[in-house]
């Protein structure tokens, strides 16, 4: 049993890019998505995270084959990766009055958002820092943008308070042997 248990600081990363082919593609994918099965889940307006796995989604090869495969093979050689494994991923719908609250995602090392539709004036991604007891709002996230970070780390998607709809995609993605050299 601890005496006691303390919380140290650990730098830790997370990684931005944004893709250069998001406008040749966004109005595909969301009409893509807009057909797609789904369902309220919780506070979010539309997402297909209970919508069996085995049920191809429309906006599938659009967004991998076009958009996010060529910048994972990108982020693989920033983190000296041999590779990656995508394990999850879904759609989210957010409008007014719609949020995500704080949570992580288990069982999987790194997890990431896709902002396919982003107005400005949209509440930002936030992240919680248990150390400061403070959230961090990324700020600088616009349209386009992918957004990588550790899974454990605390996260959440806040209220929506104007009526411009957000729409992301989120997936699990582990990034395999790392080849750093000592």
């Amino acid at each position: 049993m601890f005496k006691k248990t303390k919380i140290y600081s650990l730098a830790n990363i997370y990684l931005l890019g944004s893709l250069k082919n998001h406008s040749l593609f966004k109005t595909k994918l969301l009409n893509e998505i807009n057909n797609s099965p789904s369902k309220s889940s919780s506070n979010i307006f539309r997402c297909d995270w209970e919508i069996h796995k085995d049920i191809k989604r429309e906006y599938q090869n659009t967004l991998f084959d076009d958009l996010l495969i060529p910048h994972f093979i990108k982020v693989s050689k920033i983190l000296s990766s041999s590779g990656f494994e995508i394990n999850n991923y879904w759609f989210q719908q957010y409008e007014k009055g719609s949020s995500h609250d704080w949570h992580i995602h288990p069982k999987t090392n790194y997890t990431g958002v896709y902002y396919i539709e982003y107005p400005d004036t949209t509440a930002k991604t936030e992240i919680y820092n248990f150390l400061t007891k403070d959230k961090l709002e990324l700020e600088h996230i616009e349209e386009g943008d992918v957004l990588i970070f550790p899974s454990n780390l605390v996260h959440r998607a806040p209220k929506i308070t104007n009526n411009l709809r957000k729409t992301i995609v989120s997936f699990n993605i582990d990034f395999l042997k790392f080849n750093i050299k000592s």
